[in-house]
């Protein structure tokens, strides 16, 4: 019998398989992400890496990641559908997760994590919008409970694999982390039917109840011999190809480094093959867009624009807010000196904590709000939470300048954190949702790949921001106040012209 109490509750049956898959894939990401600047650095048991070389492949690692859904997106929408999309990337990314527990290896895993999140990150995410019916008020919900399985696997794996990969061994973390994408995939594989049709290949029919993902036995053997062939030219793009074009390219960046980047170029060189193929004899036009479609999307683009402006103040918290903890935050807690990147859990715990509310909101009180006037509340909480650290700035300044030894109380980045957690839930899984609703129906998983390529847009510039602003003499926290402060106003008074791009569908 199901608990009330539980999110998924109320929901169709798929949403509580999609739920744990994200959330065990989830916590392989974040376990290797945790351990992987740490292995490149230590100069005993890891590769002795110079910080800075570290870092850049950290960056591009992480840049990359939100380009290839790109890729992964377009071959869902044409040929293979979400559903074996995801079990692809899986399998691509449980590879690459064993494939770094060796030291020999650890260029091709990270490439093959590249490529495999590029087939699971916008797969999984548009399967949950495929699980209810157009104008279903439960989606935006749906995809709030959803979030909160990204960050319950979030919030374990730094404990996990972090304390394995510090305390036991590099490659005990990351082997961790290839279990927990495995356990994943079995719980998909073993509950695939309650995704009814959610993520089928593109014009397969359903045949009844039916058997393994529901279509007819030619159909299926021909997707899946394409879908084997797809992991295998994966394994080949992370090693060595024949042709040296695709291999080679100009040293742009520090050796170390280097190696992504080529993986990117045969990611570039093999995708554009791919389309020149795919319209080699085709019509110099496809199908017109239809005025309701071209309406959703500029709802899409605006949607994109608002993630991108809230991703650019959450990720403060592994830089800004980081340093902050470590250098300005009393960290000894009854007795207990707690490690500064505890504090990055803080984040999807508030989520467990208040996704299950915010997802009851908009299935109730709130239940007709649109889309952007959520996300324009959203913007408006962010800037609050910078209120809030402004303030705690402030007084560790005073406590600096009067000498004292110990620093703020950590509830002062607690509090941060639940005014971010707040805004978060107001607009990120109300983005996946709006994406979901008002995309073309042959162009959905490309569109949300476009919607994460603006979240690594977003990320580049967090990173940036605060040099820029130091240049310009211009204090972060009060910027982060004022202008997602005005973008909030923006969004709040685009409102009723969304109603109208939306044309009753959001």
């Amino acid at each position: 019998m199901t608990s009330r109490f539980l999110p998924w509750t109320g929901h169709p049956g798929g949403l509580k398989t999609l739920f744990f898959t994200e959330a065990w894939e989830r916590f392989s990401f974040y376990g290797m992400r945790a351990l992987l600047v740490l292995y490149l650095t230590d100069a005993t048991t890891g590769l002795g890496m110079a910080k800075d070389n570290a870092l850049l492949i950290y960056a591009t690692y992480t840049g990359l990641v939100y380009l290839t859904p790109l890729f992964g997106g377009w071959l869902a929408d044409r040929y293979l559908g979400q559903r074996i999309s995801v079990l692809i990337g899986s399998v691509v990314m449980a590879a690459g997760h064993f494939a770094m527990a060796f030291d020999a290896l650890f260029e091709m895993g990270l490439g093959l994590l590249i490529v495999g999140n590029g087939f699971f990150k916008p797969n999984v995410s548009t399967m949950v919008g495929g699980l209810y019916d157009d104008g279903d008020s439960r989606k935006d919900s749906g995809y709030t409970v959803f979030y909160m399985g990204i960050n319950l696997g979030a919030f374990f794996s730094p404990l996990v694999c972090g304390t394995l990969g510090e305390k036991v061994g590099w490659h005990w973390g990351f082997g961790a982390a290839g279990v927990g994408m495995i356990i994943g995939m079995l719980w998909f594989l073993a509950n695939e039917r309650s995704l009814g049709s959610a993520g089928l290949p593109p014009g397969r029919e359903v045949i009844g109840d039916g058997p393994h993902l529901l279509t007819s036995a030619d159909k299926m053997r021909a997707t899946w011999i394409s879908a084997l062939c797809i992991v295998g030219v994966a394994l080949a793009l992370v090693a060595k190809p024949a042709l040296a074009f695709v291999w080679n390219m100009p040293p742009l960046i520090p050796e170390d480094a280097n190696e992504l980047w080529r993986i990117a170029w045969r990611l570039v060189v093999i995708g554009g093959a791919i389309w020149l193929l795919n319209n080699i004899g085709k019509g110099k036009h496809a199908e017109p867009l239809s005025r309701e479609e071209k309406d959703g999307l500029v709802m899409i683009g605006i949607t994109t624009l608002a993630m991108a402006i809230f991703v650019v103040g959450l990720e403060q918290a592994g830089g800004t807010l980081n340093l902050f903890a470590k250098e300005r935050t009393e960290l000894n807690i009854f007795g207990w000196e707690i490690p500064a990147s505890f504090f990055q859990s803080v984040n999807p715990a508030w989520i467990i904590i208040l996704a299950p509310l915010f997802a009851r909101m908009w299935t109730g009180r709130f239940k007709g709000m649109p889309s952007v006037r959520r996300q324009a509340y959203g913007l408006m909480i962010l800037s609050v939470s910078f209120v809030v650290m402004f303030v705690a700035q402030k007084h560790s300044d005073a406590l600096v300048a009067s000498n004292a030894e110990v620093g703020i109380s950590p509830l002062w980045l607690i509090t941060v954190y639940f005014f971010i957690t707040a805004s978060e839930l107001c607009i990120s899984p109300v983005g996946l949702s709006v994406v979901q609703k008002l995309s073309p129906r042959h162009m959905v998983s490309m569109l949300m790949a476009t919607f994460f390529v603006g979240v690594f847009v977003a990320n580049y510039l967090a990173g940036t921001l605060g040099q820029i602003l130091e240049a310009w003499s211009i204090n972060l926290w009060a910027f982060l106040f004022v202008f997602p402060l005005g973008c909030g106003v923006v969004w709040w008074l685009f409102t009723p012209w969304a109603r109208k791009l939306s044309h009753g569908r959001d």
